[in-house]
């Protein structure tokens, strides 16, 4: 066999296997693109500890390159009535490619959980046990190594929620969030001093626009409840 031919055998397999590579790296995106609002215009609002509340404006997707960016504005909530100082705006991004889900935080973000700016939130397989280490820089500048795992994969109302724990291999620093088929992250959790505290999607409040206005036309939900019983 000739040298010219045996370049040219060797280019295809090659292109062959990165070709095979995309279609895999693909079929993992579009599982967790399917975590996410799947349009412009999605509002979460967030309630947490001590009047703690943020909320987060989708304004963008696009997809090219192998990877979907979701560029996102939100502001905390500032219960001081203004005499806290600012800003209280920030910009988030969520980014997947190769099979990662991945949020980055603006600088200097008030957000509760703002200990690492730039955190990969999930990967595939989406199942529980799947687990990875990430090198993360704090938001004093300290790079820290994290093992990340899917400790729980479950149902509610018919869409898969993934919890995911992220510890610090080092000094035992943890948080945990829990994201929700089609919305996203839903919860989060994280130590302070002696406590735990975190936030939790206000699911009335949030979604679509479409979705809100129906949700204020509703009475309560503990009053749906009350008069209807829970929704089988």
């Amino acid at each position: 066999m000739s040298r010219k031919r045996c370049l040219v055998i060797g280019l295809l397999l090659l292109l062959g296997a990165f070709t095979i590579a995309c279609s895999n790296y693909e079929q993992k995106n579009v599982a967790l693109r399917e975590l996410l609002p799947n349009r412009a215009g999605f509002r979460w609002v967030y309630n947490g500890f001590a009047e703690y509340g943020h909320s987060l404006d989708l304004a963008s997707i696009t997809t090219g390159g192998g990877k979907t960016l979701y560029e996102i504005s939100g502001l905390v909530d500032d219960p001081s009535g203004g005499e806290a100082p600012g800003p209280f705006d920030f910009t988030l991004t969520y980014q997947i490619a190769r099979g990662s889900l991945t949020q980055t935080l603006s600088p200097n973000s008030r957000v509760l959980d703002n200990m690492f700016p730039s955190l990969e939130l999930i990967r595939t397989p989406l199942v529980q046990g799947t687990s990875w280490q990430q090198t993360v820089t704090d938001k004093a500048g300290k790079q820290r190594k994290l093992q990340s795992t899917i400790v729980e994969v479950a149902q509610a109302d018919g869409r898969a929620t993934y919890t995911v724990r992220y510890e610090d291999t080092a000094d035992g620093y943890w948080e945990q969030r829990v994201i929700r088929q089609g919305d996203g992250v839903v919860a989060v959790e994280l130590p302070w001093e002696d406590f735990t505290i975190g936030y939790w999607l206000y699911d009335e409040a949030s979604g679509y626009a479409e979705e809100r206005q129906l949700n204020a036309l509703l009475p309560p939900l503990e009053l749906r409840l009350l008069y209807f019983g829970p929704i089988e």
